[in-house]
């Protein structure tokens, strides 16, 4: 039966046995022989068995087909033959001795060596881990391939630029303990990149009577250059042989140069793999520092007595891999709650998955929570990781739980019950190790009287409620919220808000926050955006906010407690005077934007700043004091 060794540019891909027929060739799944690549058709050819053997189809493919260098429709193939389907390169071996003559044997046999023996080294890489493990391979393959009683690799100083000692020493028969080479052969290789070949070093009177090679008898030498990354020396390799055994030949030279041509790419993509595993590691070292400290207790805002028990029940939970349910209204920080949990907990270095089941397809989310295979429905094109198995050894946090449907409740409830899934479209099994965190701003306790939610399940995820408070029933964590957001909106911004003015924060404190704590941050967000001072003023406030903040009894006990002048006349111009004082503060002196908030008339407004003698200066504008020089120039209307 044919077997193709297969190429993509210099890089061996993988070998392939003809087992069926016909075999059909693309880079769509389903293909016998799938070539992932832009450069080969869905389906591009195929092979088909004839009374004389194999040949290969093109099937109207964009790039078509190579035989030899000829482009081919259909054609029979043989031993020897190379053919080319877009960037890659077939290698036919083993095909009817019939079709193959000497000649074509001969033309092809270097090629079959070379590729044979970077099959060995591609093998024997598979297993080895770090540079030196692949030299070591390598130094053995070379070995075996041509025979040579010893072998060593001498690699770049980078230091010095010059060749160290040899790092790899191997004997036919074990580890080498001389380390006797001719460095004078390994530094010339080195420096011109150039193979050397010593047939017979007596008849070489250039290499005669050098010490190293008499005192170890060597009478044949072949030496080529290992390159790096951008065809940077690596080192080299050097092979050596007593005449008993065998005299190396230009055959051997061409083949070790071809052989290490490949074989510095392996070694370079694998030290390359090696470094990127290094950044990777360090990379999520740091992630994982940033995590801890980011969802650490510690960095929680909130001091509230309601808030301080939340966070020691968070510090007990994370302790165990107890499974929690968290209830609250919307936007109290369900999912920050479930990732400190998840981030103080012996899960940490392991995926925390967030769902909500509200946002999922009704018709799609078994699939998303469980995976599916290929082909398990329509649309269903390749296969798909479930979220509860890409959360396997961490958590997984089911948000909006209670708008499960009753099939999906079923499902999840075996899973809590056998600790494994069943992906869509098959029956098998996957164990999974996870924690489990829901939440919910809905009461269980009444969906489960109106049918809407499984009582059995209910008390799987109950196992710890964990309950958070409304915004309005602990708004003295509002000051630190408020202060945590304008740092947070500072940085990302690129602003530098001092922080919030004293009348501003005392309506958000009288405000009931129906949103919750994401409310409050939009809030500040909106703020920031609209702000022109350095401080948050309530002129940047909502208007759903700055209305009516303070009920009928705050207000009563503010003017009762306040000592009225007994002339009528009297009080009304003293608050008038107040009232506008104040606005012109809070509108850091614009009369357009005071005159709007109180409802007066900008001439009206003018005529009551001459009247109060509220001096401009402190409170108004430059271009306000030029429009009220104008303004009292005309008089009175």
């Amino acid at each position: 039966m044919p077997k193709l060794t297969i190429l993509k540019g210099r890089r061996l891909e993988q070998e392939f046995d003809f087992e069926k027929d016909p075999i059909f060739i693309g880079r769509e799944e389903g293909n016998d022989l799938v070539l992932n690549d832009s450069s080969v058709s869905r389906v591009h050819a195929k092979f088909i068995k004839d009374p004389s053997g194999w040949s290969i189809v093109d099937l109207n493919s964009t790039n078509g087909i190579y035989i030899n260098n000829a482009k081919v429709r259909e054609m029979p193939i043989r031993e020897g033959d190379i053919v080319v389907v877009g960037d890659y390169t077939f290698f036919v071996q083993s095909c009817d001795k019939t079709h193959a003559s000497i000649e074509t044997e001969h033309e092809h046999e270097g090629a079959y060596n070379t590729l044979e023996a970077l099959c060995l080294l591609t093998r024997r890489f598979k297993g080895s881990v770090g540079l030196s493990g692949l030299l070591e391979a390598m130094i053995d393959s070379l070995l075996e391939i041509f025979q040579a009683e010893r072998g060593f690799i001498l690699l770049r100083d980078k230091k010095s630029d010059c060749l160290s000692d040899p790092c790899v020493v191997r004997r036919r028969e074990g580890t080498e303990t001389r380390i006797a080479i001719s460095k004078t052969i390994a530094n010339r290789v080195f420096r011109e990149r150039v193979p050397v070949l010593i047939t017979d070093l007596e008849a070489d009177s250039q290499f005669r009577g050098v010490k190293s090679i008499e005192e170890e008898q060597v009478r044949s030498i072949v030496c080529a250059p290992l390159a790096g990354d951008k065809e940077e020396a690596l080192g080299v390799v050097y092979l050596d042989s007593r005449m008993k055994v065998r005299a190396f030949t230009e055959r051997d030279l061409s083949m070790l140069d071809r052989f290490l041509e490949h074989a510095s790419h392996i070694i370079w993509a694998s030290t390359e793999r090696e470094r990127l595993r290094r950044s990777n590691e360090n990379l999520r070292a740091i992630n994982k520092d940033i995590l801890l400290e980011e969802h650490d207790t510690g960095r929680i805002v909130g001091s509230s007595p309601k808030m301080r028990e939340v966070l020691s029940q968070v510090r007990d939970l994370a302790k165990e891999d107890v499974t929690v349910l968290i209830t609250g209204q919307s936007g109290t920080g369900k999912e920050l709650i479930a990732k400190a949990i998840h981030y103080a907990s012996r899960r940490a270095d392991r995926p925390f998955v967030a769902v909500n089941c509200m946002a999922l397809s009704p018709e799609l989310i078994e699939s998303e929570l469980f995976g599916h295979e290929k082909g398990a429905f329509s649309g269903a094109v390749t296969k798909r990781i479930g979220r509860f198995e890409q959360a396997n050894g961490g958590t997984i946090f089911l948000d909006e739980i209670g708008e499960l449907s009753h099939s999906v409740q079923v499902k999840l409830l075996r899973v809590l019950q056998e600790c494994t899934i069943n992906p869509v479209g098959t029956n098998s099994e996957i164990e999974l190790d996870i924690r489990l965190i829901t939440a919910t701003n809905r009461d269980l306790t009444k969906a489960i009287s109106s049918g809407h939610f499984r009582e059995d399940l209910y008390y799987r995820i109950n196992v710890f409620n964990l309950e958070l408070a409304p915004l309005a029933s602990r708004k003295e964590d509002i000051p630190d919220l408020v202060d945590h957001f304008i740092v947070y909106f500072n940085r990302r911004m690129g602003k530098q808000l001092a922080g919030i003015d004293a009348d501003a924060l005392r309506r958000l404190k009288a405000y009931d926050w129906p949103g919750n704590i994401r409310e409050l941050r939009n809030v500040i967000e909106r703020a920031f955006v609209v702000e022109k001072s350095k401080i948050i003023t309530t002129a940047s406030l909502p208007f759903s906010i700055t209305p009516g903040l303070e009920s009928s009894n705050e207000l009563s006990d503010r003017f009762e407690s306040f000592e009225y002048p007994a002339d009528f006349n009297v009080a009304r111009d003293l608050f008038e005077k107040h009232f506008i004082i104040q606005s012109l503060k809070r509108n850091q002196g614009n009369i357009t934007a005071t005159a709007k908030e109180t409802g007066l008339p900008r001439r009206t407004l003018y005529r009551r700043l001459e009247k109060f003698d509220i001096d401009p200066k402190e409170h108004l504008s430059e271009e306000s004091l030029t429009d009220l020089a104008r303004l009292s120039d005309e008089g009175d209307e």
